[in-house]
């Protein structure tokens, strides 16, 4: 099986285009706040969620939806990030309650090599994990991924400790440099000096920073290349 990966949406409909029905589907996350620039409504990029959510439900087995910082912001208690729509949140938080975004994951694994999340993750916050639950854990991609979908099922307080900006172990770089920054916020900077998977054979597969084009840094393919204006946002 090959495996398709459709970079932050932001309330573009190209993944129309994109989606491959022979193949995985991966969507990495941020499905709303679209971009001032790109002309999107946020009714529009409403909508453009509600038709991936359905094609998911039609396409259960090759479509995997993981969750964004975009997305977990309408769920978390207090976290906003940039573009917040009010109107959004308050039906996110309709569907999240009703259960109808329990198929939403933190990550997905491919075979037993590769990790996809939203940002990635570093050494740094694995650490703070183990910690966290008292013990050692291994660090890789299988266990990892799995992990953090148990993280999903979890209450909103909870996951926002976790994954928050703010909030996240006490992060001392609330813009996602902090090697402690979470699988949804990590910038690609830090989570190429701090890879978790650093000298390993395993890899890692991640949105959230636009880039002109797929980009493979140090083990890490970075694939946030849908917005016409990815040109001036690169960070790597």
């Amino acid at each position: 099986m090959q495996y398709n990966i459709i970079g932050d949406i932001h309330g573009r409909n190209v993944w129309k285009q994109l989606v491959r029905e022979d193949e995985i589907n991966i969507f990495v996350g941020d499905y709303l706040d679209p971009y001032p620039q790109e002309d999107i409504t946020d009714e529009v990029a409403w909508e453009n969620f509600m038709e991936i959510l359905h094609y998911r439900n039609q396409h259960p087995d090759t479509t995997i939806l993981l969750w964004g910082n975009h997305d977990l912001h309408y769920i978390f208690p207090k976290e906003r990030y940039s573009r917040y729509c009010r109107r959004n949140g308050e039906k996110m938080q309709g569907l999240y309650h009703k259960g109808l975004l329990s198929n939403l994951q933190l990550s997905y694994t491919i075979g037993d090599h590769t990790l996809v999340t939203h940002a990635g993750v570093t050494k740094e916050w694995w650490n703070m994990v183990c910690r966290l639950l008292h013990r050692a854990l291994p660090a890789t991609p299988a266990f990892v991924g799995k992990l953090l979908n148990t993280f999903a099922q979890a209450a909103p307080e909870q996951m926002e400790l976790l994954l928050g900006t703010e909030n996240t172990f006490l992060a001392n770089d609330i813009y996602g440099n902090s090697p402690t920054a979470s699988p949804i916020w990590v910038r690609p900077k830090t989570l190429v000096t701090h890879n978790l998977f650093a000298g390993t054979h395993y890899r890692q597969i991640v949105g959230h920073t636009q880039v002109v084009e797929q980009t493979q840094i140090a083990g890490i393919t970075f694939t946030d290349h849908l917005g016409q204006y990815a040109k001036s946002h690169i960070i790597l």
